[in-house]
């Protein structure tokens, strides 16, 4: 029997119980539930211990704020800025990013269970020992990103850009990178076992993997 491939859920809103809010204090161990913020700057500040449950934000600039130990359960964010902002220690739980720009994010030590990052703009984002379940990246751009020593089970990623990604440490077994796009990866042969990809790949695969490719006339 086959094992039927378990979806990524998507966040628990309800939008007519949201209260909408100007601002929010970031105070370390705040808990904002139910709320939506739309138009807000929140860069540059250093946070410790928020939760954020049954949240929508809009259009927020987090640039360069550090988020220390924070959750984020049935989180929207749409269009915002999370340019080299970090997050230690975070756990995102059925959390969607839409038309985000999250370029030099640091992710360390986070866990992602149904997340995912549609449309989004992340090039040079760093992964480091995070932990990946029934998660997906559609439709985005990831160039240049590192995923270190990192665990990824059901993970989806459509119609990716992921040139020059780094990717050290971390198994793609299982994972289908036939709907990526790239020309040159940073991946050993240990960690390529076992994933999934197109006869267009195999050459670059090869390539990545210091092997050179002569075509015969």
């Amino acid at each position: 029997m086959v094992k039927k491939k378990r979806e990524v859920i998507p966040p628990k809103i309800n939008s007519d119980k949201l209260k909408h809010v100007r601002n929010l204090t970031l105070e370390d161990e705040d808990h904002y539930k139910r709320v939506a913020l739309v138009k807000s700057d929140l860069s540059h500040r250093i946070t410790n211990h928020l939760i954020f449950s049954e949240v929508t934000l809009t259009q927020i600039d987090f640039i360069a704020t550090n988020f220390n130990r924070s959750e984020w359960c049935d989180v929207i964010f749409i269009k915002c800025d999370l340019s080299n902002t970090a997050f230690e220690q975070a756990i995102f739980h059925r959390v969607e990013f839409i038309d985000c720009k999250l370029s030099g994010v640091t992710f360390t030590a986070s866990a992602f269970r149904h997340v995912t990052f549609n449309n989004c703009y992340a090039p040079l984002v760093i992964y480091g020992d995070c932990d990946f379940k029934y998660s997906a990246y559609l439709k985005s751009v990831l160039d240049e990103s590192s995923f270190y020593n990192n665990k990824f089970s059901n993970v989806e990623l459509i119609e990716i850009n992921i040139n020059d990604v780094e990717i050290h440490q971390t198994s793609l077994s299982g994972i289908d990178l036939s709907k990526c796009s790239f020309e040159k990866l940073l991946v050993s042969a240990d960690d390529l076992k076992g994933c999934i990809i197109s006869p267009e790949q195999a050459v670059p695969f090869i390539q990545a993997l210091g092997l050179k490719v002569k075509f015969n006339q």
